[in-house]
């Protein structure tokens, strides 16, 4: 689902860089949702982190991996080398023991100006550390949202669940509780501000 925030910043950003393809744009990481399960990691696996960048050219983008893997918590690092509608996906591999401030560190020294996280967006000089309890109560309000899309996206790949859901107005209550579970998890985002 996208939200309109989201909607907003993207247009400003493509709208920069459309202004004037030569003009910089300020590289910008949107992180999946449960971030903060990576840096509150109890385990001595190291943390998967998988995200998507904006505002990098072909050459940036390689410089961008290389300052990541200088740093001695990046394990490994990866960054496609194709964009799809200017975004690059990156997957980086960090030490268990990493925690927010070393993480975010990490991503300033990238030259990252911005990031998304739980689709809110901040400048990277105010992007803050949730709580491990935050990030409990995060994770399980994300869980709630994709299990109503995976139940939903279920019912559209069956023709005869299909049908039944639009005969009873399933499709209906199901957006309703969609829309539930996005603004609690809203609503939660705007009281731990």
């Amino acid at each position: 689902m996208i939200h309109f925030r989201m909607f907003l910043f993207f247009a400003l950003l493509f709208s920069i860089s459309s202004l004037n393809a030569q003009q910089n744009v300020a590289v910008t990481a949107i992180f999946q949702n449960n971030l903060c399960q990576a840096y509150y990691n109890h385990s001595q696996s190291p943390s998967k982190i998988e995200f998507q960048i904006a505002g990098l050219s072909d050459e940036a983008a390689q410089q961008f991996v290389t300052k990541l893997l200088k740093n001695e918590g990046v394990i490994t690092s990866t960054i496609s080398s194709t964009t799809n509608k200017g975004m690059r996906t990156g997957k980086m591999e960090i030490f268990s023991q990493a925690d927010f401030e070393y993480l975010k560190n990490i991503f300033v020294e990238g030259g990252v100006a911005f990031v998304n996280v739980e689709d809110e967006i901040f400048s990277i000089d105010n992007w803050k550390s949730f709580t491990e309890e935050q990030c409990t109560k995060l994770t399980q309000l994300n869980q709630h949202i994709q299990d109503i899309e995976f139940k939903r996206n279920w019912v559209l790949k069956n023709p005869e669940e299909k049908e039944k859901a639009e005969q009873n107005g399933w499709f209906i209550q199901n957006d309703k509780f969609l829309n539930e579970a996005v603004k609690a998890k809203t609503e939660y985002l705007q009281s731990i501000k």
